[in-house]
This record gives C-alpha cells, sequence and structure tokens, in this order.
C-alpha cells in the first residue's frame, strides 16, 4: 500500500478519498491494552495542520455475522468503539471534516467523548492483533436519540500495520456525523454549498406524520433539499397512514404513503403527450420493518 505522508511521518487524512466519498486513514499511536479493550491515538496531516483523537475499541470483537451472513446479536458490541478528545488537534479534526464535507470553513470543538455500537463485518473467530477488523459503527442509535442524529461509518481497524481507515457510509450521515463530534451545533446546511458545488436539487416538502401529530399539508409545502427529505422520510415513513410528497419546481409531484402491512406505495408521476399529470401507482415495497413497541 502506497502511503503519503508529511514530514513528520503522519499519513495524508482524505488521499484515499474517491469522488463522492471522503475516506479518511489514521496512524496508530501509543498502543495500549487494557483488560477489555485495545486504546490508542489516531493521527494524521492534512493542509500542513496535525490532526488526531484517541480511540479505544473493545478487545474480543468477533465476527458479526453466522454462515448464513444471519447477523449473531451477541456479537453486537455496545459501546464497541469510542472516540475521545486529546486537544486542540481533535478540535481541527472535526473542523477539517466539515470542511472536506462541504460545510465551508468553520471552527469546531470536539466533544470530550463519542460512543459507537459496533458490528465487525466478517464470520467467524477473528484474532484482532493480527487480522485487519473492518467494524461498521452505528453513532447515535440509542432509544434515546432522535432519528434525525443517527448515523454511520466504517472503522476499519490494522492494530498490526498500525493504521485505521474510516470511511463514509453514505453523504446522508456527513450533517449528523459532524454534530455528534461537536461541542455545538452549526447550522451547516446554510454554509454548505450544496447549490451550486454539489449541485443538490432543491424541492417543496408536504408531509402526515399521524403518531407526532405533525401535518404540512401540500398546499403549505415547505422548501427542502434532498438530504433533509431523506432524513424525513426516516421518520414518517414508519407507521400505516403515514404520508410524505415532494414537489419540485415544474409542480410535479412524488408521494409515498405507507399501508396497513408495513408496505410504501409510490405514486409517480408519467407526463407523456397528452397524458401530462397521470401518475403511475408502484406496487408497494416493504421498506422498513414494523415498528416495535
Amino acid at each position: 500500500m502506497g502511503l503519503r505522508v508529511n514530514q513528520s511521518g503522519l499519513p495524508i487524512l482524505d488521499q484515499f478519498s474517491e469522488e463522492g466519498f471522503i475516506d479518511c486513514v489514521f496512524k496508530i499511536t501509543d498502543l495500549e491494552e487494557g483488560e477489555d479493550s485495545y486504546s490508542f491515538n489516531l493521527r494524521a496531516s492534512h493542509s500542513g495542520t496535525d490532526l488526531g483523537l484517541r480511540a479505544e475499541v473493545v478487545k474480543g470483537i468477533q465476527g458479526g455475522f453466522d454462515t448464513e451472513m444471519s447477523l449473531v446479536q451477541e456479537h453486537v458490541c455496545r459501546n464497541g468503539v469510542r472516540f475521545f478528545r486529546t486537544g486542540p488537534e481533535s478540535d481541527a479534526l472535526v473542523s477539517v471534516l466539515a470542511g472536506l464535507y462541504g460545510f465551508g470553513d468553520v471552527s469546531l470543538q470536539m466533544v470530550k467523548k463519542e460512543t459507537y455500537t459496533g458490528i465487525a463485518l466478517h464470520q467467524g473467530v477473528i484474532d484482532m492483533k493480527s487480522d485487519p477488523v473492518k467494524i461498521k459503527v452505528f453513532g447515535k442509535d440509542q432509544d434515546r436519540d432522535s432519528a434525525e442524529d443517527y448515523y454511520e461509518a466504517f472503522f476499519n481497524l490494522d492494530l498490526k500495520n498500525g493504521f485505521v481507515f474510516w470511511n463514509e457510509k453514505d453523504q446522508e450521515y456527513r450533517e449528523p456525523l459532524i454534530r455528534a463530534l461537536s461541542t455545538d451545533t452549526p447550522d451547516l446546511h446554510l454554509v454548505a454549498p450544496t447549490d451550486v458545488a454539489r449541485g443538490e436539487i432543491k424541492v417543496d416538502l408536504f408531509y402526515c406524520d399521524y403518531q407526532k401529530g405533525e401535518n404540512v399539508p401540500g398546499s403549505d409545502a415547505v422548501p427542502s433539499t434532498v438530504t433533509n427529505v431523506l432524513h424525513k422520510m426516516k421518520e414518517v415513513l414508519r407507521s400505516p397512514e403515514n404520508f410524505l410528497g415532494i414537489v419540485n419546481d415544474r409542480d410535479q409531484t412524488l408521494q409515498f404513503a405507507v399501508e396497513n402491512d408495513y408496505r410504501v406505495l409510490i405514486d409517480i408521476p408519467v407526463f407523456t403527450a397528452g397524458f401530462a399529470g397521470r401518475f403511475a401507482r408502484s406496487r408497494p415495497r416493504l421498506l422498513h420493518a414494523p415498528a416495535s413497541d
């Protein structure tokens, strides 16, 4: 693996990023093995600035899936990965990430601690000391957390060679990730170059969530971005009779409604000669499992 480093031997943070994704590489330093966990510093560099934080990973993490690729519940590690602020280098890391994610030049301070549920994307037994471990981490995934704060990422740990690869799962998780790692709550979407630099489409949003008693009728649809719409879909399209719709700048409407069996019906506009405004109704699809009490 070819690795670009600075004069101090720290890897360039985003050197393995690909189009559409910001993937980060860190050097492991000051590794300590405790009774229940491995603890170490993560260090990298970006534009001449040293970045870092301290991490802990639970010892003995094992493959999260059985031979039939079913999740092994006892191998789900609650608080399996933990991040800790170590100083200005941690603040710089969060600020640099915000910039790389497209949120502009912001100055943020990292929280003292952030914890994650971890699942090793492997089958069978893992020797953490010698085997690279691909861990999927889930942030703000507890019952007390809001759905809007939830996010995921990949934390690929290579103790033997001394590196961690912290990779993006989806772009929609960028904002909740930065918010989770920041002591303040900056209005990131206002400074993000979404329209020009990333070409994000703006739409008008309407929805009804009977369980929460929230209703934004189509006549009062509110301006939103696709990213925000995706967040709202996760909240609304979970219970029967709830619905959500978006309207674009051509006054074309796309609507989603939850059926009694928790399948989601999608009304898609069809615009052909002589049939403008006609809708094609999709076969219902199960997008979410029924919510448990």
